[in-house]
């Protein structure tokens, strides 16, 4: 896999958006306009055991977004039926992968 998009920016989100960021092309899917726009200008800063800042895409819009290869849906359990319908018409060859607490997240994404 050499793009990865990673829907919803939170704490998981985020790490691992960084650290795959290492190894792939990143793109990050988030809610809010300036999110998107301060991960596009300052990257993703990962800090504690390891302390790095990489570059990403980021966007509110998946059209705005390339094309990955795998979609990670890292949000709140209660926000996945949202997400995924934003994800709808979008990524139609990645592979979903979803990183929930809970049962669920798979039936409905």
């Amino acid at each position: 896999m050499t793009r990865v998009c990673v829907a919803g920016a939170g704490t998981i989100g985020s790490l691992f958006a960084a650290h795959l960021a290492r190894v792939a092309e990143v793109s990050v899917l988030t809610r809010r306009e300036e999110h998107a726009r301060a991960l596009n200008e300052h990257g993703l800063t990962v800090t504690g055991r390891a302390d790095f800042t990489v570059p990403v895409t980021a966007s509110t819009d998946p059209a705005k977004l390339p094309d990955p290869d795998l979609v990670i849906v890292a949000c709140k359990g209660s926000d996945v039926e949202p997400l995924t319908q934003r994800l709808s018409g979008h990524f139609a060859g990645a592979t979903l992968m979803t990183v929930q607490n809970g049962l669920g997240a798979e039936e409905v994404a």
